[in-house]
């Protein structure tokens, strides 16, 4: 699974993996911000552990642009909010 995920890149990210008790995660870094924490499965193939990449990808960029898109000088997509 670690062999997998070091051929795959997202510049400038780099893809973490640490354990959680005794399960891996997969987790997106910057210099700035770490991504949520994508649990991963010994039993995955590499198709599913190449697509979780993937996805901690896209939920990081969504993450940002929520962050950016303003209406009236307001975020009114901001991801920190408690709900």
């Amino acid at each position: 699974m670690i062999e997998i995920l070091k051929q795959v890149s997202y510049f400038p990210s780099i893809f973490f993996i640490g354990t959680d008790g005794d399960r891996l995660y997969l987790q997106i870094q910057t210099a700035e911000w770490h991504g949520r924490k994508w649990m991963l499965s010994s039993h995955m193939c590499r198709a599913e552990i190449i697509q979780t990449a993937f996805a901690a990808c896209l939920a990081a960029e969504e993450h940002e642009v929520r962050k950016s898109f303003l209406y009236r000088g307001q975020p009114i997509f901001q991801p920190h909010y408690d709900p």
